[in-house]
Formats: C-alpha cells, structure tokens, sequence
C-alpha cells in the first residue's frame, strides 16, 4: 500500500504539473481568442481588467504575437527582396556568352542605357504600398482617439440618408474598408507580377534574338543551349527589325517634322542620292533594336508597378461615379459588377486585336516594300486624313493611353473581388450568391492572369513601331541609338589598345580598317554631339546615363 500509495502521489504531482504547462500554455492563447469581445466590451464602456498589471500582461502577450508576426513577415520579404537584387535584366546573357565560350570581356554592347530589373521595381513598389497602408491604419487609429469618429457619428444622426449612427459603427467600418483595400491592392499586385514576369520573359527574348544575330543558333560550349534562341524567333525578331527601319524612313512622307528631327540626330541629308542606303547603314551598326524594344517594354511595365497619377485621378473618379449612382440611383456594387468584368475582359482583349492588326499591317507593307517598290498613288483625301491621325498619334502615346485605363479597371475587379470575400454577413446570410459571385470573379482573374503576361508585352512591342512611334518613343530611339555609337567607340578603341600592346606603336598606321578605327577627332564630334543633344531633349537618368567631360577627354587619349 506504501509503494502503491508514493506512485499516486507521483502521478498526482506529475497531473498537477501537466495541467500547470496546459494553463500556462492554452490561456494566452484563450485570452488572445476572447481579446474581441475585451474590445468590445472596453468600446462599450466596461473595464475588464482591476489592476494594471492585468492589463499589462495581455498587452505583452498581444506584443509578442505581433512582433512574432512581423518577424516572419519580414523574413519573408527580405529574401523576396534579395531574389528581386538578383534578378534579370537586359544586357546580361551577353556576360553570361562570354564565360560559357572563354571569351575575353569586352565593352559593354549597349552602351550607357540603363535598364531595369522589373521584378525589383515590383518588389520596392510593393514595399512602398505596405507601408501607405500602415500610414492608413495609423489613421484610423489617431481619428478614433481624437475624437474623430464620435464626431462624425454627431453630425451624421441628422441627415436624411441612412449613415452609421455610433463611433464604432464608423470605427468598423473604416477598418472594413481599409482591409479591403489592402485585400485589392494584394490582387492587383498579382496581376502586376504576372505582366512583369511576361514582360521579362519577351525581353529576355529579346536578347536571345540579338545573340542569336550576332553569334548563330548554336554555340559550342555545353551551357549555351539556353543562351540562343531558336530559327523562328531571330528571324521574328529580324523581321520586326526591317520593318522598323523602313517605316523610319517613309516618316519622311507621313510626319515630316519628327523625320526632320530624326535626320537632325542621325546627321544625315535626305537630300542625297544614296540615303536609303547610308541611312540603313548606319541603323544596322549603330542601332540596338532589341535594347529600343526592351527599353519600351520596360517603361510600360513599369508604369503599370508605379501607377502614374493619371490613373489614380481616374480611378478617383470612377469611384465618384460609382458613389452618385450608389446615391442617387441606388444601384448596389454588386449590380454594377458585370461592368467592372465587361470593361476589364474588353481591355484586354482590346490590347490583343491591335497587337494582331500592327502585325499583320507590318508584314502586309514589308511584302509591298519588297514587290520592286511598286506603289499606288494614294489620293489627296487619304494623304491628309493619314497626316492627321499621325500628328495625334505624335503627341498622344498609344501605349500609355490603353494600359492606363485598363489598370484602372483592373483595380476596380481587384476590390470587388476582395469585398465579396470579405464581406462575412452575406457569406452568413446568402453563401449560395456570394459562392456564385466569387466563382465568376476568381474565373475572370484568372483568365486575365493568365492572358495579360503574354499580351502586355506584345502590345508594346508593337506600339513601340511606327504609326505609333511617337515623341516619347523617338526620345528613347535617340538615346539608344546614342548609346550604341558610344558603345561601338569605346569597341574600337578597346581594338585599337590590344593592337597597341600587341605590336607596339612604332609601326602602326592610323588607318581605318575592318579591326581598328583611328580618327579620333571623327569619332568624337559625333559622340560629343549627340551627348549634348541628349542632356537638352531631357532623357530620362535611368535611360540615359550622360558621359562626363572627363570621360571624353579619357576616350580621346
């Protein structure tokens, strides 16, 4: 009885010591779960705790699931981040072609034009979008302690239209609505992550078609397979490229001053007999058509990340519109939702079709350029009526002016479709409408997830071209093309220094030949011209980066 009588108080003590752990473990956690109605209770005026270190434990219990939290969330963007710092950009698989083929480095092909690393403009826009919301949310809470939403609540009990009536009615619905708007701004970020991935994707094309210009579909190393791209593609690619050089030349005849100007940079006379010829020339030495269209591509994508204050203003008053017709029409959200679908979808789609149309335009006027240059004379009528819409379309970015309506409407698909899934008392009350309109909603997002990466780029791609090679496209062209003259200087120099070393300089002829180009002073004037006509056409820092005075003295010695 002795033995069994010691076993019982050992397990009695080991049962008070496993309930002591359960306690210590499970009401935390209970008092965290019954923290809401705490809340409530403190918003109605009830003091559920007696002393002040009752209210100091629960504090830092609700501390240390925060900080837990924000702990996890941080780790988990910083290694986002670090992925976002190594991520692609234009201009890198020429590196990565030099180590698989033991080639020597040499200047940089691309000169000073700085392109972007897409999903790391992603990753700071989103981080900047974080932090708006937490000012958001520091908001509401400074309203509530002042007094802001008890005030409300004071001069909304006297109007006619049906407003929240207490401050914590107007206190839940702020929060409502701020979470709701963070549920939004996750989804369009989905979407923008998904445009920004095709958009790297078509320039990383881009630059397997250059290497596969330049260096042939195959090079004879064992990690080069995935470096060049196949037949199709560079002959794609080579085909929107001669497009695109004769269309600069028959500017000529639809938009005299932008050809005018062009002539202006280039240095050529279009009075000559052998322009064309000079004119094509000088575009395939000097012009990287792949680094134009990956700068076009980026500066689309980019604007979609940033959301111009164009948009936003629109998008202001879309929400104006939509509130007028809530008060006025009393038309619910909900009824309006097949709007929101119809405009996204039409968008889109919209996008697709011109991307289509210019490519069949492109290769319908190539095969007419090709037929020994036989042309119909076009009548007066059309001759004005194409001179005006190219002056519009001058002045006015075709790409810009679709992409930033469909952001719009992209963010409006991206709210509803956050308020119907956060709209809990219809969940409760209706589940069979809210299942429906979630489905419907979760089908169109992603069918657009899945359409846009392909069709964003594409389309601005093609609106990169003309007819609608505009002044902000011709701005680019400019600092591109100033870029591969540059780079194609400091080519010949990097030549012109190893045949120095190599051979000395007791002998050697300064000559142009095919390995080494020697006047200087002719190589300078032009880059030293086209530096300056650069700084004054007001280029953009990160896509043009200007040479200083030094630098050119350096490049003459």
């Amino acid at each position: 009885r002795m033995s069994l009588g010691m076993e019982g108080v050992r397990a009695r003590a080991a049962s008070g010591r496993q309930h002591r752990w359960r306690a210590a473990v499970f009401v935390p956690i209970a008092a965290l779960a019954h923290l809401p109605q705490a809340s409530a209770a403190g918003a109605a005026g009830g003091q559920w705790y007696s002393e002040e270190c009752e209210y100091n434990f629960v504090e830092m219990l609700v501390l240390v699931v925060l900080v837990v939290l924000a702990l996890g969330f941080e780790t988990v963007w910083h290694h986002m981040a670090h992925q976002a710092e190594h991520s692609y950009s234009y201009g890198q698989l020429e590196g990565f072609v030099d180590i698989v083929t033991s080639r020597k480095a040499r200047p940089s092909p691309y000169g000073s034009v700085q392109h972007l690393q897409l999903t790391r403009e992603l990753v700071n826009r989103a981080g900047g979008e974080f932090m708006t919301l937490g000012f958001l949310a520091c908001l509401v809470y400074f309203c509530r302690q002042a007094g802001g939403f008890a005030f409300l609540a004071s001069v909304s009990s006297h109007t006619s239209w049906p407003y929240p009536t207490t401050e914590a009615d107007w206190l839940h619905l702020a929060e409502d609505v701020h979470m709701k708007l963070f549920v939004a701004m996750v989804f369009y970020f989905v979407l923008i992550a998904r445009i920004a991935a095709g958009g790297t994707r078509r320039i990383r094309r881009m630059e397997h078609c250059r290497l596969g210009r330049f260096h042939g579909l195959s090079i004879n190393a064992p990690n080069a397979p995935r470096l060049i791209a196949d037949a199709e593609q560079v002959k794609e690619h080579a085909t929107s490229r001669k497009y695109f050089i004769g269309a600069l030349v028959r500017l000529r005849e639809e938009s005299p001053d932008l050809f005018e100007d062009l002539l202006d940079h280039l240095g050529l006379d279009a009075r000559d007999i052998d322009f064309k010829d000079k004119f094509e020339a000088l575009m395939d030495k000097e012009l990287a058509f792949s680094s134009y269209m990956a700068v076009a591509v980026e500066e689309g994508v980019v604007d979609s990340i940033q959301v111009h204050k164009v948009t936003w203003c629109a998008l202001l008053v879309l929400l104006g519109v939509l509130a007028l017709l809530n008060r006025f029409a009393r038309i619910p959200l909900v009824h309006i939702m097949p709007v929101f679908i119809v405009l996204a979808i039409g968008g889109a789609l919209s996008l697709k079709v011109l991307s289509w149309q210019m490519r069949r335009n492109m290769l319908r006027n190539l095969q007419v350029a090709s037929s020994d240059d036989v042309r119909t004379e076009a009548s007066f009528a059309s001759r004005t009526k194409r001179r005006v819409v190219r002056r519009l379309q001058e002045r006015t970015s075709t790409s810009l002016g679709m992409l930033r309506p469909i952001q719009a409407f992209l963010f409006l698909l991206s709210y509803v479709l956050s308020r119907v899934m956060l709209d809990f008392h219809n969940w409760r009350d209706d589940p069979l409408s809210s299942s429906t309109y979630i489905g419907v909603l979760a089908f169109v997002f992603a069918l657009l997830a899945v359409s846009l990466p392909s069709w964003v780029p594409d389309f601005l791609t093609v609106t990169s071209m003309p007819p609608h090679f505009d002044r902000h496209h011709f701005k680019t062209f400019c600092s591109v093309l100033l870029a591969g003259r540059e780079a194609n200087y400091q080519k010949e120099m990097h030549t012109l220094k190893a045949k120095l070393l190599r051979g000395g300089t007791a002998n050697m002829e300064y000559t142009s030949t095919n390995e080494a180009i020697t006047p200087t002073k002719s190589c300078l004037r032009p880059l030293h011209t086209h530096l300056s006509r650069g700084q004054s056409s007001g280029l953009s820092s990160h896509f043009a980066k200007q040479s200083s005075s030094s630098q050119l003295s350096q490049l003459g010695k």
